[in-house]
């Protein structure tokens, strides 16, 4: 009996090391592919760790870690009214700038008025300067919380009320919070407002949710952005979009394209147009 035994085990041993190899060869699989779908993640996180939305950007980059550092913007947008062709236009230019390690300040300089099919009217010039703090920089979650606060001159705007893509009074004050989960950049924001009257509550709310691809030596983001402005008449915007990070001369360019559209917007008010953006850091 004992001697049976012994060959029934000696007849097994070169099946169990046929199945250890196998399972060895699917683990290592296993292990390979796991790398491969993280590569994207991982070259994401290391070249443009948070996207930035082409709407509701952060006054400085609240992942930033360097003092000193500068972005300059320049952001360009139309919004049309869904069944005439007037709408509102907008150019501006903007200089972000981090002196502290936790501090920022911000100006903006935007030109803008209403539209007439394809004439531009009323040209007004209105100023923006800008405030931020970090609360909070963890690298080890990705986890970012930044308080910012704003304020427009002159305080009245003809457009304000017409174009969601901007804050509908002149002052604001508020969080802006980030989280980065694999190549999936998530962004909440919620801002009081101030200094005029307001339709609902002077209250901006705003989300967003952009996934990072990695194509050869720039980055590509897809996602959507949404924002809800009670002192608006009309609150509610949504806005798909696409960024691009990619090095020019040698320096990093951020390139992003939007497409506000107005929930709710009656048939004369602003309801549907494209934003485009450029951003430069000139000491990347």
């Amino acid at each position: 009996m004992t001697v049976d035994a012994a060959r029934v085990l000696d007849g097994l041993a070169p099946r169990r090391a046929r199945f250890l190899a196998l399972a060895r060869a699917r683990v290592g699989t296993v292990v390979a592919l796991v790398s491969t779908v993280s590569l994207p993640a991982r070259r994401v996180r290391a070249e443009a760790p948070l996207a930035e939305p082409v709407i509701e950007e952060n006054i400085t980059d609240v992942d930033s870690m360097e003092t000193g550092t500068l972005e300059l913007d320049t952001t360009h947008t139309v919004v049309h009214a869904r069944h005439n062709p007037n709408g509102v236009w907008r150019d501006a230019i903007e200089a972000e700038w981090r002196p502290f390690a936790r501090a920022g300040i911000g100006a903006e300089l935007g030109l803008g008025g209403t539209m007439e099919g394809a004439s531009l009217k009323d040209p007004a010039i209105a100023s923006r300067g800008t405030l931020s703090y970090v609360f909070t920089q963890d690298f080890a979650r990705m986890i970012f919380l930044q308080g910012e606060t704003s304020a427009q001159y002159p305080t009245s705007s003809s457009s304000a009320l017409l174009d969601l893509t901007e804050p509908a009074l002149p002052y604001t004050a508020g969080l802006r919070g980030a989280l980065l989960f694999h190549s999936l950049t998530l962004r909440a924001a919620a801002f009081f407002e101030g200094g005029g009257a307001s339709s609902h509550a002077p209250v901006r709310a705003s989300w967003a949710a952009l996934y990072g691809i990695p194509l050869g030596s720039f980055v590509v983001h897809l996602g959507s952005e949404a924002v809800a402005d009670w002192a608006q008449p009309r609150p509610f915007l949504v806005a798909p979009e696409a960024l691009v990070v990619t090095p020019v001369f040698g320096k990093s360019v951020r390139f992003g394209m939007a497409f506000p559209t107005s929930i709710g917007a009656t048939r004369e008010q602003s309801s549907f147009g494209v934003s485009l953006r450029a951003v430069l850091e000139p000491q990347d």
